[in-house]
């Protein structure tokens, strides 16, 4: 809380649900927004922080937006603009919150394991949050109820856990993956 946002920003980045980021720009512009906590007071993104920028888009198979107005996008292709722009941000910390869920989380995955990096996620989807995410921290009224570590779990401490937010549920187990349900 005390931190300017500079320094903020060069702890912790955010991929927010929906981008307030109007058009008027291009997607290359809004990535290379993610080295702003770097530059100084009226410096602007040097022709390294665009290859940098571009590279991060290529990682991300979205360089075709590059010159694309931002606003002329998808809430999905933001998203994943936005998710370049954390990586070229840097910081250590990921804060997220997404639409396109399947395809952002999967990539969002690779890109904490292969950077050795930290991502903090609040899912309202119990079967997302165990499909992509190692530590479950279970809340119910803003109070934490439960921890679970997927890699480890088994079926009926995932179970009972679950069903101290959810109620009586089902739990379907395919190898190391979890599927919840109501129960009938």
């Amino acid at each position: 809380k005390g931190l300017n946002e500079k320094k903020r920003a060069r702890l912790i980045s955010f991929i927010p649900q929906i981008c307030s980021l109007q058009g008027g720009r291009t997607a290359l512009d809004v990535v290379l927004m993610g080295f702003n906590s770097q530059l100084g007071l009226l410096e602007s993104p040097s022709s390294v922080h665009k290859r940098a920028a571009l590279a991060a888009m290529e990682r991300l198979n979205c360089a075709e937006f590059a010159e694309k107005d931002f606003g002329a996008l998808s809430q999905g292709q933001r998203q994943i603009v936005i998710l370049a722009r954390c990586i070229v941000q840097d910081s250590p910390v990921m804060l997220m919150d997404f639409l396109n869920r399947h395809m952002v989380l999967s990539k969002i995955r690779e890109l904490i394991k292969e950077e050795n990096k930290a991502g903090l996620i609040t899912l309202h989807d119990p079967n997302f949050a165990m499909a992509y995410c190692d530590r479950r921290l279970l809340l119910k009224d803003g109070r934490l109820v439960g921890e679970l570590d997927m890699r480890r779990a088994k079926a009926d401490e995932v179970k009972k856990k679950l069903s101290l937010i959810y109620g009586d549920i089902e739990l379907l187990q395919s190898g190391d993956s979890f599927l919840m349900g109501k129960a009938l």
